[in-house]
């Protein structure tokens, strides 16, 4: 006996006949709309998928603790970067010559530096024209290199180095 059969049976009484009541008519839509809901919940699983995706909300990832938010003020910068850079791990040396710019700026009145503020707000916030361009252009770098997940090597690092180096010089 198929499904459709067993449904159809199921709401028409069996054979016999039953009067036609708005209960009868809500548990045969109940039924469905159940039906529908086990269906999607089903290749949900399978496709490994959850409601978040219609919330709009990303999923709980556990972050690892150099991609933890920190505490610019208290981060050894120079014990940091010298073993990001002597284990051959550019990306992260990047995102901490970028936070330590934070830092300096900070220090400087230039920024308030808060854990939850975007790059972009810290860029708005500086009032020096040229200061904004050139920290522009180095959280451009930053970006594309962390959240980008691109690779970097030694050779790429020395001119971001440079960089970042000419502009905490310059403040």
């Amino acid at each position: 006996m198929g499904v459709g059969r067993w449904f159809a049976k199921l709401f028409s009484g069996g054979g016999k006949h039953l009067p036609n009541t708005a209960f009868l008519i809500f548990l045969k839509y109940a039924a469905i709309v159940l039906a529908v809901a086990l269906i999607v919940f089903i290749v949900m699983k399978i496709f490994g998928l959850d409601l978040k995706f219609l919330t709009g909300k990303s999923k709980t990832v556990d972050i690892p603790y150099e991609e933890s938010l920190e505490n610019i003020h208290e981060i050894d910068f120079e014990d940091h970067l010298e073993n990001a850079i002597n284990s051959g791990n550019y990306r992260l040396a990047v995102r901490l010559l970028y936070l330590k710019t934070l830092k300096h700026l900070t220090d400087r009145n230039l920024i308030n530096w808060q854990p939850e503020k975007t790059n972009q707000t810290y860029v708005a916030e500086l009032g020096n024209e040229v200061y904004k361009t050139d920290f522009a252009a180095l959280t451009l770098q930053f970006e594309y290199i962390w959240y980008g997940d691109f690779y970097i090597d030694r050779d790429s690092f020395e001119p971001i180095n440079q960089s970042f180096t000419q502009f905490n010089q310059q403040l």
